[in-house]
Formats: structure tokens, C-alpha cells, sequence
């Protein structure tokens, strides 16, 4: 048996914990408010940082430099539109997209959840914690990995001229198939339709009277800036990623890379490439 419960206190998962909105003495912006409604859109953007990003984008660097930039910031700005109808979603109705779908079409979730057990179990363990604990976990994840790929970025120092053209002229010099499938990758690696069910469900933790239209659209607006804040973080790592793979190995020989790894501290790698004349192929499970 767990721990006593204070009094007062019973116990619930944090999907049905309510974080409360503190008053403002006026009308206007408030940061109170705003730190209270963060939460939800950093832990809906960890899934725009997960393996198979990484991996998108790794590829896309490698393959086509930075002329596919302007198709991550476009992805984002997409993928954003479609958060944000999941927000109005949760915050209007009170209830997520699963709900939703639910009271539409009752197919039985049995299925998905043996699929899903073991996220399940780790999510429960989690659960005894609370939700703003969730919510430090994965901005801490966030964290690490802008600080590294951040770190990456200042010190491989791509051409930022060359960077900025890629991310805002949508255009593609001497792009062919391989190109056009990295585009489709990574648009595909953005807009992910689980998210838009998590998103709509965590907008629900926040304590709205839903019968005061102020209150809804106030949540709605800062559900929204904290949302454009998370996926500004996420494009940001996004944009590290790509760039500097891209500054590495665009258009490189794998006897090329292969010499630089031997004159360099990661020599132990060099085998990975092969001494031969052919580009190199980048694979998030290689080394």
C-alpha cells in the first residue's frame, strides 16, 4: 500500500488533476497566468523531437543541405494550426479527441491497448507524481536536447547565409526524387495525428469555467502563445539537427568523412565509412 493521503487529498491521475488559474488584478497580460497554463504544449511538442524527427532530419541535411528548411518551418507553422484546433477542441467542450471519437464511433480499445501497455505502465509510474511533475520531466528532456544540438550547431558553424536562405526562399535548386522524399518525410515526421488527441485531452487539466465565454477565450489565447513558444523551441532543435548534419556530410564522400574522423577525437568512428567514392549514406543507427 501507498502512503497515507494528506487530508484533503485524494488520489487522481493527472489527466483528471485540475491546475488552478490564479486571479488578475486587472485586465491585460499576465505571466502568472501564462506560467500556469504552461505545460500542455511542451509535452505535446516532445513529439516533434522524437526519434523519427532526428532521424528526418539528419537525412534531410545530408541529402539536401539546407535547401529543405523552408519545408520544416512550414511543417511547423502546419503543425501548429492543427494543435491549436486541438486546444479549442479541449478547452470548449471539455473533453479530448478520443472522447470525442468515442461518443462518435464506440469501437472497442482493447486492442490498442495491448499495444500500448508498456508506455501505459511507465506513464503510471509516472502518475503518483503529479502532472506539473510530468510537465518538468519532459521540459527537462526539451532542455537537454536544445542545449546539445545548440551546442553542436556554434561549434560545427554552419553558414548562416546559406541557413537562412534554406528556411525562408521555398525553393530547391537541382532537387530531384531523393529530395522530394526527404520533403515528404519530414512533413510527415511533423504533423503526427496522436498529437492533436494528446494535446486536446492535456488543455483539459487547467480549472475553466466553461460557462464563462471570457474565461475559455482567455485560456484559448494562452493555451495558443504557449503553444508558439514550445514549437518555436522544437523547430530550433529541429533546425540544429539539420544544419549540422548537413554542413558535415552534404554532398560528402564516405572517403572523405572517413579521413576527417581519423584526424579527429571521434577516430574510433572512422570504420563506419567505408573508403570508397561513394556519398555517404547517414543513418541514425550507424555509430
Amino acid at each position: 500500500p501507498g502512503p497515507p493521503q494528506p487530508p484533503g487529498r485524494t488520489a487522481q491521475p493527472y489527466l483528471d488533476e485540475l491546475v488552478s488559474i490564479p486571479k488578475s488584478s486587472g485586465p491585460g497580460f499576465s505571466l502568472r497566468k501564462l506560467w500556469a497554463f504552461t505545460g500542455p504544449g511542451f509535452l505535446m511538442s516532445i513529439a516533434y523531437l522524437d526519434p523519427g524527427n532526428v532521424e528526418s532530419d539528419l537525412q534531410c541535411g545530408a541529402v539536401a543541405g539546407f535547401k529543405l528548411l523552408w519545408v520544416l518551418l512550414w511543417a511547423t507553422v502546419l503543425g501548429l494550426l492543427c494543435q491549436r484546433l486541438a486546444i479549442r477542441l479541449g478547452v470548449v467542450t471539455g473533453k479530448d479527441l478520443a472522447e470525442i471519437c468515442h461518443l462518435y464511433y464506440p469501437i472497442p480499445l482493447w486492442g490498442g491497448v495491448l499495444i500500448t501497455i508498456v508506455d501505459t505502465l511507465f506513464f503510471l509510474f509516472l502518475d503518483k507524481y503529479g502532472l506539473r511533475k510530468l510537465e518538468a520531466f519532459f521540459g527537462l528532456l526539451i532542455t537537454i536536447m536544445a542545449l546539445t544540438f545548440g551546442y553542436e550547431y556554434v561549434v560545427v558553424r554552419p553558414a548562416q547565409l546559406e541557413v537562412l536562405r534554406g528556411i525562408f526562399l521555398p525553393y530547391c535548386p537541382g532537387c530531384g526524387r531523393e529530395e522530394l522524399l526527404q520533403a515528404v518525410g519530414m512533413v510527415g515526421a511533423i504533423i503526427m495525428p496522436h498529437n492533436i488527441f494528446l494535446h486536446s485531452s492535456l488543455v483539459k487539466t487547467r480549472a475553466i469555467d466553461r460557462s464563462k465565454k471570457e474565461e475559455v477565450r482567455e485560456a484559448n489565447t494562452y493555451f495558443l502563445g504557449e503553444s508558439c513558444l514550445a514549437l518555436f523551441v522544437s523547430f530550433l532543435i529541429n533546425l540544429f539537427v539539420v544544419a549540422v548534419f548537413g554542413q558535415a556530410f552534404y554532398r560528402q564522400r564516405n572517403e572523405d568523412v572517413h579521413n576527417k574522423c581519423i584526424n579527429s577525437s571521434v577516430s574510433r568512428y572512422a570504420g563506419i565509412f567505408p573508403l570508397n567514392n561513394a556519398t555517404v549514406s547517414v543513418d541514425i543507427y550507424q555509430g
